[in-house]
């Protein structure tokens, strides 16, 4: 699914980002979902079933 691409792209960069080493993982992966579960929420998309429309507008 497309909107779990997404959160895997924003685990790899903030992995990246901030030097994590991966011994987080799952607490990582919990975070880097809640961003991107929050971003649909405040574009009235639907993490659960997302459309096209509504991944487009949930990407920051």
């Amino acid at each position: 699914m497309v909107r779990d691409a997404i959160i895997e792209c924003f685990l790899n960069a903030h992995r990246d980002h901030l030097g994590l080493t991966g011994g987080y993982e799952q607490a990582e992966r919990d975070y880097c979902t809640k961003i991107v579960e929050q971003s649909f929420k405040e574009t009235k998309g639907d993490f659960h079933n997302p459309t096209r429309e509504s991944v487009l507008a949930a990407l920051p």
